[in-house]
């Protein structure tokens, strides 16, 4: 599952949390999910600016083929990062509230029987 997804989930996660569950509620659940935000934004933000840099100054080709391997295992151990610390924080949620599956955990696999495919819908509104 996409990453920027997972963080969707994450953050659907404390606010139903939040909202439904206001005696299990802790504020540190939200500092960590904005924390993880944050950490993939700026980390991706910066990728950005060094690639800019680099094409702005007129660095060679090989210059920046290495930049772009550089930074990409960086981007991929935030990512990894990130991913995991998504995966605990829903996990710590369910946790407290003793039932269900925190989205972050489902990810895409969320559609149930019960839901119309998007070509019946549309069939049935032609």
């Amino acid at each position: 599952m996409p990453l920027a997804n997972h963080i969707m989930g994450t953050r659907f996660d404390l606010e139903v949390c939040r909202h439904f569950h206001p005696h299990e509620w802790s504020p540190a659940w939200l500092a960590e999910g904005l924390r993880l935000t944050r950490t993939l934004t700026l980390d991706g933000a910066g990728a950005l600016d060094a690639i800019l840099d680099a094409v702005e100054s007129g660095a060679s080709d090989a210059s920046c083929r290495d930049l772009v391997l550089e930074l990409s295992a960086g981007l991929r151990t935030t990512e990894h990062t990130v991913r995991e610390g998504c995966r605990d924080l829903g996990t710590e949620i369910a946790v407290r509230l003793g039932r269900g599956r925190p989205l972050t955990d489902m990810g895409d696999r969320v559609a149930t029987p019960l839901q119309t495919s998007r070509a019946a819908v549309q069939a049935v509104a032609s």
